[in-house]
């Protein structure tokens, strides 16, 4: 792709201009400045590489980043300052820099992604709470933070979800940032250190294995934090009662989970919410959600994440170990546009002893095949990638229910 670059050159789109389309790379140079003035629109539908100074002039401009079929990148030796930015690239806007928004973020397509292992960097929203069409597609995939005095929800997930979090009013007067994993915190991907699960107060039961989130501020708050299906919380409770649940973080002093409390519980089992105690974020390395009952361990379930459709004899198809202990259960499978791949009612394992002997080309196992419930045609080879899967079981002889889901990844 053609650079445009600007040496040492004050660059100005003033009102007279109307909207300027830059459809190359532009590079910033040191010494140089790109200025957007109130009211103007600037596209940009290639990479901005900044070293010099890019900044805003009046709440009203809009830097917008398209392109339907190419990731962007946002990189450079200068955090770039926007009023209003438009996100509208289907593959991503990657930020290699810190990048500065001080009117709003207007999401369309595509996700903001930051790189987890590098904390600051971020999208950083100054003086504004503002975001809009937040959503499952189109969020923070990683960290961004918020500087101000009002309650504010970070619009963070991972590549395929909306999962936030929430802070009081002036919890942000000093900065609060926060970011989102679909990681078990016994093995954290981007942390120096690991969260181990079994090191807890002794009030605390279970802490969930599938999910956490880094918030760091220094002013006391409240924080709220979400589930939804992929959160597995019915692992955490007895009889679906979520008024049992707590937020939890991982004490840097004591090297241990620390019960941050429940001030309040709203939703079900699938989705829904909780508030914590008051707490210092930065006292805390990482939070999450537990329960604080002991759960029967007989009802557990073992799945097996990796699909591999080689007929090779390792991985040949979904195995959720312990399933046939459930037989009214139904399995769904997601492709990333939410798309039912596979469904299945009395899903079961074929080779429960895990022998490797199993034939099981007689049982409707999901092998990265399509069974043809949806749009999909019947026993279609699916792409390499990562799908998602829930499975919703009856339990205990009362007939109660639990849900489970997660992702699985197809390989050939």
């Amino acid at each position: 792709m053609k650079t445009i670059y600007f040496p040492f050159l004050l660059v100005l789109f003033s009102a007279l201009s109307g909207i300027a389309q830059v459809t190359c790379d532009i590079k910033n140079h040191e010494n140089s400045s790109i200025r957007s003035h109130s009211d103007n629109q600037i596209g940009i539908y290639g990479n901005l590489i900044n070293d010099g100074e890019f900044t805003e002039n009046g709440d009203t401009s809009e830097v917008g980043f398209y392109n339907n079929d190419n990731p962007l990148t946002i990189s450079g030796n200068n955090a770039p300052e926007f009023a209003n930015l438009i996100v509208d690239v289907n593959q991503n806007i990657n930020l290699e820099i810190n990048t500065i928004v001080t009117t709003g973020v207007f999401f369309v397509n595509g996700n903001v992604v930051t790189p987890r292992s590098s904390p600051e960097t971020s999208l950083d929203l100054v003086n504004t709470d503002l975001y809009v069409n937040e959503g499952d597609d189109t969020h923070v995939d990683g960290y961004t933070s918020y500087t101000g005095n009002d309650q504010y929800l970070f619009p963070v997930g991972d590549a395929f979800r909306l999962r936030p979090i929430s802070v009081q009013a002036t919890a942000a007067e000093n900065t609060s940032k926060a970011g989102y994993f679909f990681e078990n915190p016994d093995t954290p991907s981007t942390f120096p250190t690991n969260f181990d699960r079994s090191q807890k107060e002794n009030e605390i039961a279970f802490v969930s294995p599938v999910e956490f989130w880094d918030l760091d501020g220094n002013k006391t708050t409240r924080a709220t934090l979400t589930w939804d299906p992929m959160s597995n919380i019915s692992d955490l409770v007895v009889d679906n009662d979520i008024t049992e649940l707590i937020v939890v973080g991982w004490s840097k002093e004591e090297e241990q989970w620390v019960n941050l409390g429940n001030a309040n519980t709203s939703g079900d089992i699938l989705n829904g919410k909780i508030t914590s105690g008051f707490f210092n974020p930065d006292d805390y390395e990482v939070l999450t959600i537990a329960g604080t009952e002991i759960l029967d361990s007989n009802e557990e379930l073992v799945f097996f994440n990796a699909v591999s459709s080689d007929e090779n004899g390792e991985n040949d198809y979904f195995k959720i170990q312990g399933i046939n202990k459930y037989p009214n259960n139904t399995l769904k499978i997601f492709n990333r546009w939410g798309v039912v791949v596979y469904s299945k009612d009395g899903y079961n394992d074929p080779d429960p002893q895990g022998t490797g002997n199993s034939e099981f080309g007689s049982f409707d196992v999901f092998t990265g095949k399509s069974n043809g419930r949806a749009t999909i045609k019947p026993n279609e080879l699916l792409p390499v990638g990562t799908y998602y899967y829930i499975l919703d079981y009856e339990v205990g002889p009362q007939g109660g229910r639990k849900c489970k889901s997660g992702y699985l990844y197809v390989n050939r």
